[in-house]
């Protein structure tokens, strides 16, 4: 009788060699105790003939050249480094980048890529814009572009006010984009305009008011935000307009009106 290696239990062997109890798991896992063993045995042994392989002057010489060639191909790739955080290079590389995403089939190939891979580009999209040091240069962009252009800066206004009045006004709150309810910022833009020149004295207004129409009502939303329904209006009107209807106004008849309604102010005094 023996004593089976792998799980303990007695057997009667067919020959003195046999060490398990012949059953399918102890054969398996003898074979891969066995090729364990094997493999380590066979690296130590092509560990010992690679270090008198290498010890022969032709091997030295062809391990020297690669490791020169190796460094060489490293300082090329630091000098390049360098070279694309100079100003004119850079300037140079967003013009090329610039010029070849126009290109009608680099548009295509990027048209089917964004097709067959939206759940991963989302995914990498939140992840990438939820870094604090991407959150930091968007917003310096945005900040950036809103002093420079005008009508960014009122495009902005009209999305900030579309989504607090959605979730003021409506039960839902915001659950869909503007365009589903009808609305187009880019024609609410063109019909405001540029501000007027004291434009931190205006601010956007809604002739009929936002309080009148039913906000769970796509239909309605549509006609708030329409472009024939917004208007400049100073900040003082604005208030005192409240949730009433006026007749739009032009910039002199708000001033007179300003007269009218606060004659003690500095500004219209």
């Amino acid at each position: 009788m023996k004593i089976c290696v792998i799980c303990g239990k007695k057997f009667n062997p067919r020959n003195r060699n046999q060490i398990t109890c012949g059953s399918e798991k102890c054969k398996k896992a003898r074979w891969k105790e066995y090729i364990r063993i094997y493999d380590q045995k066979n690296k130590e042994a092509k560990k010992r003939k690679r270090r008198g392989h290498h010890q022969k002057p032709e091997v030295k010489e062809r391990l020297r050249a690669r490791e020169q060639i190796y460094e060489s191909q490293q300082e090329m790739r630091d000098r390049r480094k360098r070279a694309r955080v100079l100003p004119e290079n850079k300037e140079k590389r967003r013009l090329y980048w610039k010029i070849y995403s126009q290109r009608v089939e680099v548009k295509e190939r990027n048209k089917r890529y964004v097709q067959y891979h939206k759940e991963e580009k989302s995914i990498y999209d939140q992840e990438y814009k939820s870094k604090s040091k991407v959150k930091e240069r968007l917003n310096e962009q945005r900040k950036r572009r809103k002093k420079e252009d005008p009508s960014y800066n009122t495009l902005c206004n009209l999305r900030t006010g579309f989504n607090k009045v959605i979730d003021n006004y409506s039960i839902t709150g915001k659950i869909r984009p503007s365009i589903q309810y009808g609305v187009d910022h880019g024609e609410g833009v063109k019909q405001l305009g540029d501000k007027p020149q004291d434009d931190n004295e205006y601010q956007m207004d809604h002739i009929i008011p936002a309080s009148w129409f039913n906000h769970n009502n796509p239909q309605e939303v549509k006609w708030c935000w329409a472009p024939e329904n917004l208007q400049w209006l100073r900040k003082e009107l604005n208030l005192w307009k409240s949730d009433k209807f006026i007749l739009p106004l032009t910039i002199k008849e708000q001033d007179l009106l300003m007269k009218k309604i606060f004659p003690n102010s500095v500004k219209n005094s």
